[in-house]
């Protein structure tokens, strides 16, 4: 039975880390990257935790909260919703 691993180092010829790497700067989700490879999303996964590796790509939004209507005194429609204003 062939593994991953092996499939990804006979069609592409290479590594799995370089591949997932690859697919990281293509910004390519982990379901995409289990279709290509044909494997399960589970278990694309569990392979990368194996080399303590992640697709997941922070959001270069800032956060709301750094947001100056959110952090000002009174309430506005920014942060109506949060938990200062409710008692």
């Amino acid at each position: 039975m062939e593994t991953v691993e092996t499939r990804v180092k006979r069609d592409f010829g290479m590594d799995f880390l370089s591949f997932v790497k690859q697919c990281k700067k293509q910004s390519l989700n982990p379901t995409r990257v289990a279709e290509i490879l044909g494997c399960s999303v589970s278990n694309c996964r569990r392979i990368m935790r194996k080399y303590n590796f992640s697709l997941y790509i922070p959001d270069s939004d800032p956060m709301i909260n750094s947001c100056s209507k959110f952090q000002d005194k009174k309430i506005n429609m920014v942060n109506c919703l949060s938990k200062k204003w409710v008692a």
